[in-house]
């Protein structure tokens, strides 16, 4: 830790592939440059007032322990949870812990159980604390990678990812890869933002809550995925009281959307991969139909599309077919 310049030093977790989103969040609202990346994680170090639980592209946040400096580590614990300051605060009070460590990049000659069960040990005779792997008040994280090991303190009980949501179904996807697809589409004020395989809403929750000057449409075919999203979107906008979003909700087939030609600004969805949903056959004449239509409803010029899927090499080949009809001589 940089006590002499007030920074502190914190891990965020990320959904692997977003890492570059993540930095690009932190440098934009956190004013800091400090930040680095690894597969799963960004590692910044920012001053003692910023509010960094804030950030919507993090999974976990965790208070990063450099040198063994735990003072440090321990204080911005005590700030960041809830109740932390006042009991710590208690000559009496002995807090409960665990361990929990995440190994990669190669084999190590132990387990990661083993490392939990050592390191606690060691945590337990430094500080006294108790040990509870349930009903803990701290957790001591230990991340291996390769021959590199960080120790960090988490400041999240829970995945920063479930936000937004209270009915979810086979195939929802997080709020922070959510985000990081609505991040890269550069979204601007009062775009019609739309998610034409909507499912219990995510997408679209996440762009109400990050870009509340947006016009939101989502739709899906599935009359069952579309009561999950209207339960989502009610309690969303319950919660979000002074939230101006406009978002409507429709039954329709993606391929052939009641929507005006060259009226949306931007599609965002999750395809079908072919696994819980569909099949990787289906895909072959699904992803064409739906990027033709997609085609047809983005503005000309300014319309943009961020479309997720697993198979990759179907809707590369769809492309290649659209592009080819459009433009053969």
């Amino acid at each position: 830790m940089n006590t002499e310049c007030s920074l502190r030093t914190f891990e965020g977790t990320v959904a692997s592939g977003m890492e570059e989103i993540a930095i690009l969040e932190v440098q934009a609202k956190l004013q800091c440059n400090l930040a680095n990346k690894g597969r799963g994680h960004i590692v910044f170090s920012i001053s003692d007032d910023v509010e960094v639980k804030k950030e919507k592209a993090l999974n976990n946040l965790n208070a990063l322990a450099q040198e063994a400096c735990w003072d440090t580590g321990i204080e911005v614990w005590q700030s960041a949870v809830d109740g932390g300051e006042a009991n710590l605060k208690n000559e009496s009070y002995v807090p409960k812990f665990r361990v929990s460590c995440q190994r990669s990049g190669g084999e190590h000659p132990f387990t990661s159980m083993e490392a939990a069960s050592s390191f606690g040990g060691v945590v337990q005779a430094k500080f006294q604390w108790t040990v509870d792997l349930v009903y803990f008040d701290i957790e001591v994280i230990v991340r291996i990678s390769g021959s590199q090991v960080r120790i960090s303190l988490a400041l999240t009980k829970k995945c920063l990812a479930l936000r937004n949501l209270i009915c979810f179904g086979s195939t929802t996807m997080k709020a922070t890869i959510c985000y990081g697809i609505l991040y890269l589409c550069e979204i601007q004020n009062y775009e019609i933002i739309c998610d034409p395989m909507c499912g219990t809403g995510a997408i679209i929750l996440e762009a109400a809550h990050c870009w509340p000057k947006s016009i939101l449409l989502a739709g899906d075919s599935n009359c069952r995925a579309l009561k999950r999203c209207e339960m989502n979107v009610k309690n969303f906008l319950t919660i979000q009281q002074t939230n101006s979003a406009i978002i409507s909700i429709q039954r329709w087939n993606a391929t052939k959307l009641p929507l005006t030609t060259a009226s949306i600004d931007c599609i965002v969805t999750d395809l079908p991969y072919g696994r819980r949903s569909g099949s990787v056959r289906s895909n072959q004449t699904l992803y064409p139909a739906l990027l033709s239509e997609f085609a047809r409803v983005l503005k000309i010029g300014t319309g943009r599309a961020c479309l997720v899927t697993n198979d990759k090499s179907t809707l590369t080949r769809s492309c290649m077919k659209i592009i080819r009809e459009r433009y053969k001589s």
